[in-house]
């Protein structure tokens, strides 16, 4: 049970259809996505050495690549140890040094951050897009690793709001259990459908590739990296079936409001339910939580409702009575 066999048979089996966007372009599709993804484990396993169940940490922004990166430390039988990019240097240290990965891929803005706190345990740090990135690629294809359910597959780090960041451990089990349940109750994925990765791919959105993958779906990456309100307005445009889970810094115009009366406003003058950010913790305070899972109407009609809010809100404000002026 390696999560990385939805990848191989549907680069086998589908090899055409589309699997990977950038913006509004389609950039890879499944055969050329399942062949990175085996040459780059071949690399993994035959030049650095690396085990069945060892780790290999991916500290990097949203891209293209890091769908590569991801599957081949799957299909090469090792433990991928995502991290939020955006954690200071000595905090991405202590992740490496927890987890004891061997290997950590990273984004290039942040790969001297990471040498300047990188543990003993760390043997080799690579930039995603470097020269030596692009020669991984080059290598020889591997096999497939197989793996129990009960396998390591993602070691998934909490925020650490209130302390140390825990290391959560899903199995392949747990994700293709997980991904399942996704793909029948929450969103039916058919293929060319599309996840907008708006939030990072290394915590909440990235969750979701793999169900997309299962089902032949196209995992998109916003050629900003994030969340962009006028560039996700146009891409639900260019992409009309796809979904979305978002972590979005309430705009600027609305921040005095706080998370919980901006939420409160979207569903009264835009009926979209977010989640206010304070709800996660103190630091998600100018934040809120989006998920775009419904159909295709309903996803476009929520879109129209809240661009046409962002445009028109503030206007209105003056008609409406702060929330703590409610209760």
């Amino acid at each position: 049970m390696n999560l990385a066999l939805w990848l191989e048979r549907a680069g086998r089996s589908h090899g055409t259809e589309p699997a990977v966007g950038l913006g509004d372009r389609v950039v890879r599709n499944y055969a050329e996505l399942a062949g990175r993804a085996a040459r780059l484990a071949g690399a993994l396993r035959q030049r650095f050495g690396l085990q069945p169940g060892d780790r290999v940490a991916i500290a990097a922004h949203n891209s293209i690549d890091y769908l590569d990166v991801l599957y081949a430390i799957w299909h090469a039988g090792l433990a991928a140890v995502p991290a939020n990019a955006k954690l200071h240097g000595a905090e991405l240290g202590y992740i490496l040094e927890h987890s004891q990965a061997r290997l950590c891929f990273a984004s290039s803005d942040i790969e001297a951050a990471i040498a300047a706190h990188a543990p003993p345990t760390l043997e080799r740090l690579i930039t995603i897009g470097s020269a030596d990135y692009a020669a991984l690629i080059q290598a020889d294809a591997a096999a497939i690793t197989p793996r129990q359910g009960d396998d390591l597959a993602w070691l998934f780090y909490t925020s650490g709001t209130t302390g140390r960041p825990k290391g959560a451990m899903l199995t392949h089990r747990v994700l293709s259990a997980m991904s399942h349940a996704y793909a029948t109750e929450v969103d039916p994925v058919a293929p060319g459908d599309a996840i907008l990765h708006a939030a990072p791919m290394s915590h909440g959105s990235g969750l979701y590739i793999m169900a997309h993958v299962a089902r032949l779906g196209i995992n998109v990456v916003p050629e900003s990296g994030g969340f962009e309100p006028a560039e996700i307005f146009r891409l639900f445009e260019r992409w009309p079936r796809a979904s979305m889970f978002a972590w979005a810094p309430i705009p600027e115009p609305f921040q005095t409001l706080g998370s919980v009366e901006f939420s409160t406003l979207l569903v009264e003058k835009a009926e979209v339910a977010v989640s206010p950010g304070i709800g996660f913790g103190e630091h998600g305070e100018g934040y809120v939580r989006i998920a775009l899972v419904e159909n295709e109407q309903r996803i476009r009609q929520a879109a129209r409702n809240v661009r046409r809010f962002l445009e028109t809100g503030l206007k209105k404000l003056h008609n409406v009575v702060p929330l703590a002026q409610r209760r």
